[in-house]
């Protein structure tokens, strides 16, 4: 079952004929189910997903017994101050049968979100636009390391737009595809079945989890903000009863045990995160739905759509397209006739979907071909613009401070997060101290009951609370959180990646593919991409924002890991170095105590005994240390980034940093310090040394083009 699933997982995988709030719905959100579903199949049927509480005179086989059993004959909730329901019937009724099919749940949900994605793939064959090969073919014109020259990028891009053209005069042709708009329409459809599919899951979600709470989520979180109990529903109660009928002598002895179930624990945390994660794609899906309805039904988009490829072809690569000239490009009458015989709706819905893939790049250069063939003219001789340099295969489009931002720190935060899961749910995190009379069956429960169900911090030179209620306040919730609290921070550091990655296709260029273009293409490949990319595209002011907004997210995550960690002190790692090299004891907090205590609530010949025990936390002494690598980190990682930030404000915004060929485009400037660190400084002088000698050329063609 294992070795099928991860081969399907393998499969799962993007075909970049969408865009990318579908591959969020269909690939990511998928593979996540499956993921959890394999993770809470293996606690149940490899694991121990229940610990019982059994009478004394059990043996260790029985109690083992006792456990399979009711796990696969379902135990039932009660609250430890209510009776227990004396028939059989409501017993029967208070059973908790879904926990063994939540692995088949989160199944069902996985196909369920791609299920959009299957009718995508089964009737867009009969538009006669294929797009599983438009859209990757159209990738390889901005992949750099598979386009080894200029020739072999042409001999790419040709066919494509023959294969677009060919395609749409197909689609003309049929007769059963009306208007040209039937990909357009599938599309919305698709999207439609991604909205009504994540809205139905929160819905159920929702429902399922917190009828006390209009918003499950919110309710929860408002509750741990204020420090109150969750108010528990039981969906995922930690603590059941099982009734155990066995046959000895001829005779039929019942008896009721108490259960603790650790995989209810494991179980809710994925459920809430899940709860989030639909609340998330569910608002993304919706406006991005909005969005395709937007410039889909209105021809004016379309309009605005060609005129921006076409104005930017004409005016990033002059010499490219000189045949423009005569052209009246702003002209709407002329582009909506471009639209309707060369492109039709669906055309443009392709070209949007080859934009959100391959990026702006590819689209102008189809565009401006299917222009050129919609208006032929002689076309003209491409001057030399000088050498260039092959020596280096970049892999990146930013600078070394950013990838400690989201490549080192995430991989950093994601590594803790699973060792800490590991600990918790699969080794032992606390150990507690039990009186003598206890047999091991029961030493072993109370372990799983006391980490469910929490346990509380007193000092060992202090009272313990005599009411429950104070000690309820002095209980600690959050460890059980902390893998997921890691995973919460490593998503935070993604976030100005993210902006970057989103937004750098509207500033009109692939940072990445002008970059590994630059030093795997020819010379002449060079020299075009350098021309349609370099000038006056807007990435400086992005390329900043992106950085301080990484600032931003270290000042935060910095403030808020300080007070938690340390009140005592003003910066806490600094305290605890201080202790260390002066001999002092750490200042125990309570926020990551050693030694806890633990109230234990057990229903025994119908009275429900209490009983209090003292409980180590090896899995804190590790938190900690954790938590203390990171605080260093995060300190070491604002500084850096906020140098790294007041470094490239002041080279983008003084002109005297800049080179003299392009002082007055400052984005041009930012580019190049890309090219510089990612490329090296060889290639980016030759890059400068090319544009200088060209830019007498550009002059000429400044004084002849006028748009």
């Amino acid at each position: 079952m294992f070795a099928e699933v991860s081969d399907y997982l393998k499969r799962l995988k993007a075909s970049h004929d969408e865009d990318a709030v579908d591959r969020i719905n269909y690939v990511y959100t998928s593979s996540l189910l499956l993921i959890f579903s394999l993770l809470l199949t293996a606690k149940q049927y490899v694991g121990e997903p229940l610990q019982c509480w059994v009478p004394h005179q059990f043996k260790e086989g029985w109690e083992k017994y006792v456990e399979k059993h009711c796990f696969i004959e379902n135990t039932y909730y009660t609250k430890i101050d209510e009776r227990i329901p004396d028939s059989a019937q409501e017993r029967q009724d208070r059973e908790l049968a879904y926990y063994q099919w939540l692995p088949i749940i989160l199944i069902i949900e996985a196909a369920s979100c791609y299920a959009p994605r299957i009718v995508w793939k089964l009737f867009n064959k009969n538009s006669g636009l294929n797009l599983t090969s438009f859209i990757p073919l159209s990738m390889l014109t901005t992949k750099g390391s598979r386009v080894k020259d200029l020739k072999l990028k042409d001999n790419v891009t040709a066919p494509l737009v023959e294969h677009f053209q060919r395609n749409i005069r197909l689609a003309h042709q049929n007769k059963s595809i009306k208007f040209g708009r039937y990909v357009t329409l599938l599309y919305l459809f698709v999207k439609i079945g991604f909205v009504i599919n994540v809205i139905l899951q929160f819905v159920l979600l929702d429902r399922f989890l917190g009828p006390q709470y209009t918003l499950w989520g919110i309710g929860i979180v408002n509750d741990l903000v204020h420090g109150r109990h969750w108010k528990e529903s039981g969906h995922f109660p930690r603590v059941t009863l099982c009734d155990v009928k066995v046959r000895e002598m001829g005779n039929i002895h019942n008896w009721t045990v108490q259960c603790v179930l650790m995989v209810n624990m494991f179980a809710e945390k994925i459920f809430v995160f899940l709860w989030f994660w639909f609340l998330f794609i569910g608002i993304i899906t919706i406006l991005n739905f909005i969005y395709w309805l937007y410039v889909t039904l209105l021809p004016s988009q379309g309009i605005s759509f060609v005129r921006k490829y076409l104005k930017n072809s004409k005016e990033l690569n002059r010499v490219m397209f000189q045949e423009f000239n005569n052209v009246k490009v702003q002209n709407d009458n002329q582009i909506s006739n471009f639209i309707d015989d060369s492109l039709r709706t669906d055309g443009l819905t392709i070209l949007r979907l080859i934009s959100d893939n391959s990026g702006d790049l590819a689209v102008a250069d189809i565009i401006s071909r299917l222009w050129e063939n919609a208006h032929p003219k002689q076309p003209s001789q491409n001057p030399s613009l000088g050498k260039f340099l092959n020596k280096l295969n970049p892999k990146y489009d930013d600078d070394a401070i950013d990838r400690c931002n989201y490549l080192i720190t995430n991989t950093i935060l994601i590594f803790c997060a699973l060792t800490v899961a590991a600990k918790q749910y699969v080794g032992e995190p606390l150990q507690c101290w039990v009186p003598a009379e206890f047999k091991a069956g029961w030493e072993k429960y109370i372990e799983n009951y006391c980490f469910v169900e929490n346990t509380y911090f007193v000092r060992m030179d202090d009272d313990l609370p005599a009411q429950t209620n104070l000690r309820n306040e002095k209980e600690i919730h959050y460890y059980q959180w902390v893998p997921f609290i890691l995973i919460f921070q490593a998503l935070l550091f993604m976030i100005p990646r993210l902006v970057w990655k989103t937004f750098n296709k509207y500033t009109g260029m692939n940072i990445f593919a002008l970059i590994e273009t630059v030093s795997t293409t020819s010379k002449q490949g060079q020299k075009r991409v350098l021309n349609k990319s370099i000038w006056r595209v807007y990435v400086t002011d992005l390329y900043i924002f992106c950085k301080m907004l990484n600032l931003i997210n270290i000042c935060i995550q910095f403030a808020f890991l300080n007070c938690f960690l340390g009140p005592q002190y003003k910066f806490w790692g600094f305290g605890i170095l201080s202790d260390l090299l002066n001999g002092r004891q750490w200042y125990e907090s309570g926020h990551f105590p050693r030694v806890t205590f633990c109230d234990i609530s057990v229903r025994e010949i119908g009275n429900v005994n209490q009983k209090t025990v003292q409980c180590v936390l090896m899995i804190n002494m590790f938190n900690e240390k954790i938590f203390l690598g990171i605080w260093f980190w995060l300190f070491l990682l604002g500084i850096l980034t906020s140098i790294n930030l007041l470094y490239w404000i002041i080279t983008t915004a003084m002109p005297q940093y800049g080179r003299n060929f392009v002082k007055n485009s400052l984005d041009s400037i930012t580019v190049l310090r890309l090219l510089s660190d990612n490329a090296g400084e060889l290639v980016a002088a030759d890059v400068v040394a090319c544009l200088w000698r060209s830019r007498d050329n550009t002059k000429e063609d400044d004084q002849s083009i006028k748009f």
